[in-house]
């Protein structure tokens, strides 16, 4: 369900060609599933250091466990970006299943 949802957004945004993901275990099942279900978008994972240094380019959306910030706390002010929190807290007010 979360990969369903992540696929929704990310097709709504049509310069979108890459998802990036936080370097983060917590988000690798998501990746994979989004990997199986999405085969026309590349998958990248970056780390907070990598991030710091190079950023993101404007092909490409951001993946974060926590709204706007890495795992450690440190926030991250870039568009396009989803929190998997977010669309966590969005299955349950909507009563649909959490699955990946």
């Amino acid at each position: 369900m979360l990969a369903e949802r992540i696929l929704q957004r990310v097709e709504l945004l049509p310069e979108i060609d890459t998802v990036v993901f936080e370097a983060s275990p917590r988000l690798a099942a998501l990746r994979e599933k989004l990997a199986a279900i999405a085969p026309r978008f590349s998958l990248l994972e970056i780390s907070e250091e990598t991030f710091r240094q190079c950023g993101l380019l404007p092909n490409q959306l951001f993946v974060t466990v926590n709204y706007k910030s890495f795992e450690s706390g440190a926030t991250v002010d870039v568009e396009p970006a989803f929190a998997i929190t977010d669309l966590v807290e969005t299955c349950r007010l909507t009563d649909q299943p959490l699955a990946l």
